[in-house]
């Protein structure tokens, strides 16, 4: 796959190419590794507890269940849209129209803890879901840390008028290390993709 690397000051930055011929078909890519979990319930209907979900459980919400998960705080969500990982963290979730959403609790919610992060390719097949991380996968999430530090440049701007543009770039070039990003700590549930 195709990457552009920037020279900005004296850091390095990168980010996925908009238009950048692939070279292997996304369907081919191969994963830098996978994780799987068996789904215990698909939109479940009996509300025993918030949401359906109960003890050490992983359901998988689709719109058919509704609008919001109805989960309480003891647990863990991923938002899945077009088969990618979106945001995780959370609970009562709001159900994408054109996704689902993964609810767990107890060693549900230790999966999508351990296994999930925005970027991360889903598939689902009967009861098994299967995570994959590709190299396609670390970009998506390099190029939404790239934005939302952006973002974060854009407020600290007008918030500080005193700062220069080039002197809050240099500061958060010197922050944003590539090595960062494969850092579990730095792929905490954070990152909430538009």
């Amino acid at each position: 796959m195709g990457m552009m690397f920037c020279l900005m000051g004296s850091s390095l930055f990168f980010s996925a190419c908009a238009h950048a011929k692939r070279d292997v078909p996304a369907a081919e890519e191969p994963s830098i590794s996978t994780s799987e979990a068996m789904i215990d319930k698909t939109d479940p209907s009996d509300r025993e507890f918030p949401g359906g979900r109960g003890a050490n459980q992983l359901i998988l919400y689709t719109p058919a269940s509704g609008e919001r998960t109805g989960t309480n705080e003891w647990g863990a969500e991923a938002t899945v849209i077009g088969d990618i990982v979106r945001n995780v963290g959370g609970n009562n979730s709001a159900i994408p129209r054109d996704g689902f959403v993964l609810s767990g609790h107890g060693k549900g919610a230790d999966w999508i803890a351990r296994s999930l992060y925005p970027g991360m390719e889903i598939s689902i097949t009967g009861n098994r879901v299967v995570a994959r991380n590709t190299e396609r996968t670390r970009l998506y999430y390099a190029d939404e840390l790239l934005k939302k530090t952006s973002a974060q440049l854009t407020m600290a701007d007008s918030a500080d008028p005193s700062i220069s543009p080039k002197e809050l770039k240099s500061l958060a070039q010197r922050k944003s290390a590539p090595a960062g990003i494969a850092s579990r700590k730095n792929r905490r549930r954070s990152l909430s993709p538009p």
